[in-house]
């Protein structure tokens, strides 16, 4: 349809509206009219369409790190911040390093609930180190805190002092 007969269709409000170059604007009585273009410019406008995100682009979009090293539910008890959570992803991933294998192998034979004397856990922390570095937020003791925490404060640890409180390092 040509662009003068469809103009011939348009209302009078919508032609003043024309002259002015804000085609669109006005309301528009006849439907040959929605087949000429919207804007001047030839700019388009994205419609706001609302997409849907997998779990995996929510949780990025949510927490900034997919795979989350922890569940939500852990995340909510301990009020878990995005920092930690990255934080965390790289202790379990340095806990399975061979060096920290080997050092978790000779001080617990990989056990977590293990308690001999005054150390406990995995990684054997004893009270001052567990709760100097934060690990009494996740359990009073080492051999209490879930895997997870035992290898965060272990990195935390290790960030700081290196492997010297370790006697098998």
């Amino acid at each position: 349809m040509s662009r003068y007969f469809s103009r011939a269709l348009m209302s009078t409000a919508a032609i003043a509206v024309t002259a002015v170059g804000l085609v669109g604007v006005a309301a528009i009585d006849s439907p040959a009219i929605a087949e000429t273009p919207q804007s001047t410019t030839g700019v388009t406008t994205k419609t706001a369409a609302t997409t849907k995100l997998t779990k995996a682009q929510q949780l990025k979009a949510k927490y900034g790190i997919y795979p989350l090293p922890v569940s939500e539910k852990t995340i909510k008890r301990y009020h878990l911040s995005n920092k930690e959570l990255k934080n965390i992803k790289q202790a379990q991933a340095f806990a399975n390093t061979r060096k920290a294998r080997a050092v978790r192998r000779c001080e617990s034979n990989h056990n977590y609930k293990l308690v001999d004397g005054a150390y406990h856990g995995a990684w054997q922390f004893d009270s001052g180190t567990w709760k100097g570095n934060g690990g009494r937020r996740f359990g009073r003791q080492a051999d209490k805190a879930p895997r997870w925490a035992q290898d965060y404060v272990m990195w935390k640890t290790w960030k700081k002092r290196g492997w010297g409180p370790w006697s098998c390092a």
